[in-house]
């Protein structure tokens, strides 16, 4: 259901574009440090859609300012969010 999930948001961001751009970094910036390990995850895979959005250059900006964030998130005590960082990881360096 994860796959799927992250796979609709990816064709949402393609299709809508920059209308979603604001959605998803408000929901990444306010989520991504929640205690809640599944809120992480959540929180790093959308953070991955935004690779599918034509403008890349806001989302090169958004990625730099997370990137740190990011890193942390590879040591993180759940390994549900470290498999999704990666995962996440994947996502960004295969565009």
């Amino acid at each position: 259901m994860r796959k799927s999930s992250i796979n609709c948001l990816s064709i949402l961001v393609q299709v809508c574009g920059s209308v979603t751009f604001e959605k998803i970094t408000n929901f990444v910036s306010n989520t991504i440090i929640n205690q809640n390990e599944s809120i992480r995850q959540a929180s790093i895979l959308t953070f991955s859609t935004l690779t599918e959005a034509e403008d890349q250059s806001r989302i090169l900006d958004f990625f730099t300012m997370g990137i740190s964030t990011m890193i942390k998130l590879l040591s993180d005590p759940s390994k549900t969010v470290v498999i999704s960082s990666l995962e996440g990881w994947q996502r960004i360096f295969s565009k």
